[in-house]
């Protein structure tokens, strides 16, 4: 028995236990007051089945190049689930998830696009791959063309620099979560790594004799999202 004050309100909390019958169940709450009867109807349907997918795993990255990857959803239920949301599970910024389909038909896949961004959790925007020549550090670098006295110290305090935000970075394990039909949940991991612009860390020439010539290829090339300058010291 329960009073209700003039102008308030009372909140009901309907229990369903678990149905094993599969199908539209429906059923009648039934309020009675000494004034009147309430009746509310209560439908409710029950599916059998589950969704599925594979552990994503994201190509190798570092700030200044995003990857992508396709998460695929399979679903053996016999209706079609309507997804309502996706989102990361802790929150991270550097994640973006692209639904290109909000519904799962029966015995057919759904892709969820998966991006990952490093340089969007950067401190002031300063990554260990990125030297904006805008600004001061990126104009001291710059000064290195000059070969000055000081170009070995510089070299060496931005090398420091970017090294240590690097090794602050770490590796990223999230999970999405799924809204449709209830919650669902699998990894996603991504992975950095520093970059390198030459294909070689070392070039060996063969023995020949005086007078002789011989000519090595040093291939470098660009595998960030942007332009880079790059300096070549003889």
């Amino acid at each position: 028995l329960r009073l209700l004050e003039p102008n308030h309100f009372a909140v009901f909390r309907v229990h369903v236990q678990k149905l094993s019958n599969e199908g539209v169940h429906n059923g009648i709450i039934t309020i009675i007051t000494a004034y009147e009867k309430l009746t509310v109807p209560l439908t409710i349907k029950v599916l059998k089945g589950n969704l599925m997918a594979e552990p994503v795993i994201l190509p190798k990255t570092f700030p200044g190049k995003i990857v992508k990857s396709m998460l695929n959803i399979k679903s053996n239920y016999t209706s079609t689930i309507k997804i309502k949301g996706a989102f990361i599970v802790p929150k991270d910024e550097r994640f973006k998830i692209k639904l290109i389909d909000q519904s799962i038909k029966p015995g057919h896949d759904n892709q969820i696009q998966i991006q990952f961004d490093p340089s969007a959790a950067c401190f002031q925007k300063l990554c260990y791959t990125a030297l904006d020549v805008e600004k001061e550090v990126g104009h001291l670098w710059l000064l290195g063309s000059g070969l000055y006295s000081d170009t070995a110290y510089i070299d060496k305090e931005l090398y420091k620099l970017l090294r240590n935000q690097w090794l602050a970075m770490t590796e990223s394990d999230r999970k999405p979560m799924i809204d449709g039909f209830g919650s669902f949940v699998t990894p996603i991991q991504a992975h950095q790594h520093w970059p390198r612009l030459a294909n070689k860390l070392v070039i060996r020439f063969p023995s020949i004799r005086v007078g002789q010539k011989v000519t090595k290829e040093l291939l470098i090339e660009n595998t960030a999202d942007r332009e880079v300058l790059v300096q070549a010291i003889n």
